[in-house]
């Protein structure tokens, strides 16, 4: 939209109206080249392409793989970093847990010393 107000005199309207008719029939012929570049680019309506034509798609095609394909890459990296330190985080913690678990044990053998040296689920002598 424009920020330009709208004429009143009608000289003025309507060399506005032709302005607009103008700009209208552009974006029209915008969008019609640019379904026409999108078909191509999506291999339809090739028949009438020079090989210029076709030379052009196939390097705007090339293009946009490379750039596709550096985009994945730098996912990819970086989905592998983050899985990377979680595999540390998770061999920390699994480190800790087995440290816990052998403090544990200790202190239940210390507890079944104190009780006459019976172990856990075992029945006292009778």
């Amino acid at each position: 939209m424009h920020t330009k107000e709208i004429p009143t005199h009608k000289p003025e309207m309507e060399q506005h109206m032709k302005h607009l008719r103008i700009e209208t029939e552009n974006m029209v012929k915008k969008i019609e080249f640019l379904e026409v570049s999108k078909r191509k680019l999506l291999g339809q309506g090739l028949g009438s392409c020079s090989v210029e034509e076709l030379e052009e798609i196939d390097s705007q095609l090339e293009q946009s793989l490379k750039s596709i394909r550096a985009r994945k890459a730098q996912l990819c990296k970086e989905h592998i970093q983050q899985l990377k330190a979680k595999g540390r985080m998770l061999l920390e913690e699994n480190r800790k847990l087995c440290e816990k678990e052998i403090m544990l044990l200790e202190e239940n053998a210390k507890l079944c010393e104190k009780c006459g040296g019976e172990k856990p689920g075992q029945q006292p002598p009778v």
